[in-house]
This record gives structure tokens, sequence and C-alpha cells, in this order.
């Protein structure tokens, strides 16, 4: 199921509400319910977007998903930009993660 709010755009609702708007209005704003902001602003506040995309993969792969399909879900362009930058991150490979779980 693809998201309605990229993690950028839930952040930055996060982020109007921090800085003194209304819950009520932001949401209004935004076409959803309060708890459904709540439940954006307990998973995310903090974050940064990078971190959010990272938390997003683990979610996937954890979930069973291919790394090929984990890639395009998170925004790469290949699967292999995502291997390279999960390595980086993460200190091994998708496949390593996966397999010492």
């Amino acid at each position: 199921m693809k998201a309605r709010f990229t993690d950028e755009q839930t952040m930055a609702m996060i982020k109007e509400q921090e800085a003194g708007e209304n819950t009520a209005d932001a949401c209004r704003r935004h076409g959803i319910s309060s708890a459904t902001f709540y439940k954006y602003k307990s998973k995310y506040c903090g974050m940064k977007p990078s971190d959010a995309k990272r938390l997003r993969s683990l979610d996937r792969l954890s979930a069973g998903r291919s790394v090929t399909e984990t890639a395009y879900d998170v925004g790469f362009e290949t699967p292999s930009a995502f291997i390279h930058a999960f390595r980086l991150l993460m200190g091994k490979t998708p496949r390593q993660f996966m397999s010492g779980r």
C-alpha cells in the first residue's frame, strides 16, 4: 500500500504544529484526523527524513519484502544504490542483515 504522504511531508506537518499551529487546523488542512496526526507524531517525532527512510526500509525488509521491492519503495533508483546506502548506514548488506535476524 502506498502512503498518502511522504516522510518529508509528514515531518513538515509535525513541525508546523510544533511551531504553534493549532492541531485541529493542521489536521483539517491536510485532510487527516487528529488520531492519525498523533500516530504520525509518535512515529516521526525527532527524526530526520533520512532516519525515517532507514526505518521504513528496515520495516519492509523485516516483513519479508525483497531488496528490490524495498529499494524502489523507499525511493532509490536502483537496488544497487539501496544496497550501497544500506551498507554505509548499517555496516552490513541487507542480505547480511536479514540472515542475522
